[in-house]
């Protein structure tokens, strides 16, 4: 019976949307990504029974690539209309913010595509932000694809590397620091420990935050949470 209502689902185009919801709602189990760090945090504040209506999410970082097990735009927004958190995803390119518009239809108002660079986007913005998902500037590894390369060379002029990354994301941190408030959520994809330092996208950004009253509430494979306690 499963198999052929996911054959059904994918003939007419609603398998991934399908999954998508389900893992929003923490129906389907997958290979942890940082987004699912958010995800189990807007969850548990749901099943503590806040009312979360009107609540800002800001994911810095739309989805590039269909890559399996990723998806965080649409995850994020399926879980952001279920709560009536209003949700806008930012990204440089064009061609993720208008194919996230395309493939998230019907969420009306509670789902805004920007094409800007997240920390300009940032600097622009003057309303407190509850959740923020920060998966922007790569970090140097071998593995990035061709098509990802030449993004950045056309966009930004510029090389993936781990200099611009940790500039990025640090300059992210320093307008969280401004538009937090208590309980404001960060999560982190792409970062880890390493001899007790942070690596990945968060080198430079996680201390900079926890310098400023954030806490470390939570370690993932390759990610992080973190709260704002004051």
């Amino acid at each position: 019976m499963k198999g052929n209502v996911v054959e059904f689902l994918d003939k007419i185009g609603l398998k991934q949307t399908v999954k998508n919801v389900a893992i929003a709602v923490g129906l389907h189990e997958t290979k942890e990504h940082g987004h699912e760090l958010m995800v189990a945090e807007i969850n548990r504040l749901a099943a503590q029974g806040l009312d979360l209506t009107g609540r800002t999410l800001v994911e810095i970082g739309t989805t590039r690539e269909d890559v399996p097990g990723l998806g965080s735009t649409s995850i994020l927004a399926n879980l952001c209309h279920l709560h009536g958190i209003q949700m806008i995803t930012v990204d440089m390119d064009s061609d993720n913010t208008q194919c996230a518009k395309q493939e998230i239809q019907g969420l009306g108002k509670s789902f805004t595509p920007v094409t800007q660079k997240g920390e300009e986007f940032l600097q622009a913005f003057e309303r407190p932000i509850d959740f923020i998902y920060l998966d922007a500037f790569d970090f140097e590894h071998p593995n990035h694809s061709a098509k990802r390369k030449k993004k950045y060379e056309a966009l930004l002029g510029t090389t993936i590397n781990n200099s611009a990354c940790h500039k990025m994301h640090l300059d992210c941190a320093y307008e969280i620091v401004r538009l937090a408030r208590p309980g404001t959520i960060v999560v982190f994809d792409d970062v880890w420990r390493e001899a007790g330092v942070w690596r990945g996208k968060g080198e430079t950004a996680i201390p900079h935050l926890v310098s400023h009253g954030f806490e470390v509430t939570s370690i993932g494979k390759n990610s992080a949470t973190l709260v704002l306690k004051r």
